[in-house]
């Protein structure tokens, strides 16, 4: 190989890799969803964000879920399905998932947001979820 080709080479090479580069940046399929939603502790018991995926078939879903947990006792208490996300299947499966990204108590309620600012009600008594 004379000195000439090895640079066409070589500047092919980088065209190449910066095309693909710019490519991938393009066709991103999502920013990563919230590593950490921190939990609330709330008279001795954790509340916890909980993704769920479901498969069936041909068919998936993402569901957003908390979780309740005794602090003293490190064993869960209970749990609210709070949202069903149905997916669709010729789309890219993480493009869309919801994950919840805040939780909070307020009063006798305790408030969880998702990515899509959809906003949930869970009684602590009950355990009733409801959407504002």
């Amino acid at each position: 190989m004379s000195a000439t080709s090895g640079s066409m080479y070589k500047a092919l090479a980088l065209v190449l890799a910066l095309g693909s580069v710019a490519f991938a940046q393009k066709h991103a399929k999502r920013a990563a969803p919230p590593k950490d939603v921190k939990p609330v502790v709330y008279e001795g018991v954790r509340y916890v964000a909980s993704h769920r995926m479901s498969i069936g078939g041909t068919t998936s879903s993402g569901s957003g879920y908390v979780e309740a947990w005794d602090v003293k006792k490190k064993k869960k208490i209970w749990e609210a399905k709070l949202y069903e996300t149905a997916n669709e299947p010729e789309k890219e499966q993480d493009v869309q998932n919801v994950f919840i990204t805040t939780i909070r108590v307020e009063g006798t309620k305790l408030i969880v947001i998702n990515e899509r600012k959809q906003t949930f009600e869970v009684d602590l008594a009950s355990h009733e979820v409801s959407q504002r």
